[in-house]
Formats: structure tokens, C-alpha cells, sequence
């Protein structure tokens, strides 16, 4: 294990953070591997060890994304994880609904703030939203929940981009049934 990578690891795990096997360069939008991925794959029986010490579980089940969760979930963890499910599985929804998935994952198109803010408006979505307690500036929510945990980010243009690890969640979320909800 890389010394300073395992810190910058531990670091973003410990502030909620997901680490992708991609991300989006900054100067111009196109997917790069990113390290930590690249060091948590090749050292993850450490990892794995390391945070299991630490009192957490990293999550290697999705093929795109690194992740921790507390050995024994609390409250506010499942809220939080409702919230983001209910994010991944309306967009996912009426994106397809409206054209492409693929417009969710392209660092240069995905969904502008118009269309998010378009989308709550949906009583169908709002309704789902609000019994996850996701607040109405759906906008600012996604920054928290999805862009600041590094599901998603901001693309050149300011729409909002999800990263490899939102992808693999959203898939697994519709391969146990998810679809169905919304």
C-alpha cells in the first residue's frame, strides 16, 4: 500500500466519499482512471483489513466503485442511502423516459439544472422524493448527496454527470427491482 494514497483514501471514506474507477478531467470533460481506484484494486485484501480494524466494511461488490459502510448501520447511514437510491432511480427513470440513459453518463452532455429542476416538478417524482425526505431545491440536493460523495459531478457546462460509481449503483438498484418503484 501506497503511504500517501492510502491517507487521501481514508480520508475520503471517512468524509462519506465513493471512489470511482473513472472520474472527469476537469479541463475537458473527458473519463480518466482514477488512482485510488487503481491503488484500492491492487492492495484490497489491505484495504479490506485496514477498515475492518477502522469498524468499517469496504464495499467491493460493484465492479466501478469503492466504498465504506459502518459494521453496524446507524439511522442517519440508511437515511442517507435511501436518498441517494431514490436520486439514482428517478433520474435513471425519466432520463429514459425522455431520451437515452447514456446522457446520465456522458461527461459531455449530462442532465442541466433546467431538467432537474423539471423533473422535481413531476408529482410522480416529487412524491418518491418526499418520502425519502429529499429536500425541494433538488438541484442543491444533488450537489450534497450525489456531487460532494462523488456519485456524480459538474461538467464544464455545469450539468450534472454520473460517475462510474453512481452507474454501477443505479444498475444494481434496477437488477434487484428497483424499476418497479417509481
Amino acid at each position: 500500500m501506497n503511504t500517501q494514497l492510502c491517507a487521501k483514501v481514508y480520508q475520503l471514506f471517512i468524509g462519506g466519499k465513493v471512489i470511482n474507477k473513472m472520474r472527469i478531467d476537469a479541463d475537458n470533460d473527458e473519463p480518466i482512471p482514477d488512482k485510488l481506484f487503481s491503488e484500492i484494486s491492487s492492495n484490497l485484501d489491505s484495504y479490506t483489513e485496514h477498515f475492518e480494524r477502522c469498524g468499517f466494511e469496504l464495499v467491493t461488490e460493484l465492479d466501478d466503485c469503492f466504498f465504506v459502510r459502518p459494521r453496524h448501520e446507524d439511522k442517519p447511514a440508511l437515511e442517507l442511502a435511501s436518498k441517494v437510491q431514490a436520486l439514482l432511480i428517478i433520474f435513471g427513470k425519466a432520463v429514459t423516459q425522455r431520451s437515452e440513459i447514456e446522457v446520465l453518463y456522458d461527461p459531455r452532455a449530462g442532465l442541466s439544472k433546467d431538467t432537474v429542476d423539471s423533473i422535481n416538478q413531476t408529482i410522480e417524482y416529487r412524491t418518491v422524493l418526499n418520502a425519502v425526505k429529499v429536500k425541494d431545491n433538488l438541484w442543491e440536493e444533488c450537489k450534497s448527496l450525489l456531487v460532494n460523495r462523488q456519485l456524480a459531478a459538474l461538467n464544464r457546462s455545469g450539468s450534472l454527470v454520473f460517475l462510474t460509481g453512481a452507474e454501477s449503483m443505479y444498475k444494481e438498484l434496477i437488477a434487484h427491482g428497483a424499476a418497479d418503484v417509481v
